[in-house]
């Protein structure tokens, strides 16, 4: 066992962005859940990718690489402002 102490990713709020992804799938069980999913399309914001492994039980992961982070493609907030978003977040359900 290695005594090397994993550091943890750091995380930022980021402004509010809208996704939109076209995935296929090719099964269905008897519940109505869809199984197969294969990202087809993201669209959104630049330098975003989409994935869904086979054994993700329908997950999708979305990754957007650091260099169109620091080129603008999302907006990093300061704290005072990501609790000022988070205060009037929409209530979805």
């Amino acid at each position: 066992m290695s005594n090397d102490k994993h550091e943890a990713t750091k995380k930022a709020d980021i402004e509010m962005v809208t996704l939109t992804v076209t995935v296929t799938a090719n099964k269905v069980n008897e519940n109505g859940t869809f199984s197969g999913i294969t990202v087809k399309e993201v669209k959104g914001v630049k330098g975003l990718k989409a994935v869904s492994h086979p054994r993700s039980g329908g997950a999708i992961y979305f990754q957007i690489a650091k260099e169109d982070v620091d080129k603008g493609a999302i907006k990093l907030l300061t704290s005072g402002e990501a609790s000022a978003q988070k205060k009037t977040k929409p209530k979805l359900f």
